[in-house]
């Protein structure tokens, strides 16, 4: 089973961990590691410095080809995208991939 750590700059690990579950059947899907406090306070520090120093200083053109790169990278990612949206949500595969699609 895999198992994720936080992802958030700065943060210190907590070493505190959760077990995701599909709501389908509750088999083990992953275990992730939990926020604490601390962490969710640096992330949401970190979200404010790069939107100050970087986003809102950056053109327009130039977010749309982030995006545009994003939607490349879901696109080939598609099929895993879609099972994760199905494990974790308990969805139909079919209705996942037309979220996945969407997105």
């Amino acid at each position: 089973m895999d198992r994720y750590n936080l992802f958030i700059k700065d943060a210190e690990l907590t070493g505190s961990f959760g077990l995701i579950r599909t709501p389908y059947d509750g088999q083990p899907v992953a275990e992730i590691e939990k926020a604490d406090s601390k962490a969710i306070e640096q992330a949401f520090q970190n979200a404010t410095k790069y939107y100050e120093s970087i986003m809102k200083k950056m053109p327009a053109y130039r977010r749309a080809e982030i995006l545009d790169k994003v939607a490349g990278l879901m696109k080939e990612n598609h099929e895993d995208l879609s099972m994760t949206i199905a494990l974790e949500g308990g969805k139909p595969l079919t209705d996942a991939r037309i979220e996945v699609t969407r997105a």
